[in-house]
Order: C-alpha cells, then structure tokens, then sequence
C-alpha cells in the first residue's frame, strides 16, 4: 500500500511537470508562430516596395561575377553564350558601353560583343554601375583565377 502511494505521487509529480512543459512548449510554439508571421508580413512589404523594385539591377550584378570569374579562369570558347549571358543579365547598358567608350561607336561594333571578347580584359565596365576591374579583382583572388 505504501507502495502504491508513493508510486502515485511520483506519477503525479511527472504528470504536473509534463502539464508545465507542455504549456511552456505551447506558448514557445505560439511565439514563434506569430514571429514567422510578422517576418513573413515584413518580407512581402520589402519585395512589394518601390525601394525593391529600383534596386533590382544592383542585385543582378551578383549574378555577373560568377560568369566573368568563370571566363577568366576557363578563357572560355563560347562567345555566344557568354554574349547571350550578358545581354540577359540586364547589367550591361549599351548606351553607356558607347559613350564611355568611344572607339566603340566609331568602330560600329556590338558593344556586348566588344566586352565578351575584349571589354572585361581591358578591364571596361558594361554599366556605370559595375566597375569591371573591382569584380575581376575581388572574385578572382577569392577563386584563385587571376595571377597578378
């Protein structure tokens, strides 16, 4: 009988203490639901706003630097690609290429053309907002590409 009864306070004890840990699990649970939820509010705020929106190009470039590490360390042999790449990419601005660089112009050549064959060894930036030789410098020394 004695026994028993301890038996039973013990199973009482446990059964209180799983009582607290699951409402302190429950309100941990709840928490974190209403967090996600107002990170997720939060998210789609940003990807919605015009700040968002202007700053897509600068957020293209990420992708351009991968590819110039790739050609310099490959000297790759497919212009075509590397034109088409580039001319998806929305980072090169033809106007700026021939402004900047007017011997392109006076040469009637494709500006994209230009900086897949010459241009970014020349160290020529596609845009005013990407500075070729920065990229190059940075990318290669980090992949080991570029022997200075």
């Amino acid at each position: 009988e004695e026994q028993n009864q301890r038996l039973t306070t013990e199973l009482e004890a446990m059964h209180q203490s799983n009582e607290a840990r699951t409402g302190e699990l429950t309100a941990a649970l709840q928490a974190a639901e209403e967090q996600n939820q107002r990170l997720t509010t939060e998210l789609e705020s940003i990807l919605h706003s015009h700040s968002w929106k202007l700053t897509k190009p600068a957020r293209l470039l990420t992708k351009a630097p991968r590819h110039i590490a790739r050609k310099v360390r490959n000297r790759t042999k497919e212009p075509q690609k590397d034109y088409l790449t580039i001319k998806g990419s929305g980072v090169f601005d033809r106007a700026y290429y021939k402004n900047t660089y007017p011997d392109i112009l006076e040469a009637h050549v494709d500006p994209i053309h230009h900086y897949c064959n010459h241009g970014w060894s020349e160290g020529r930036n596609p845009s005013k907002y990407f500075d070729t030789s920065v990229v190059l410098h940075s990318v290669c020394c980090l992949n080991g590409c570029w022997r200075e």
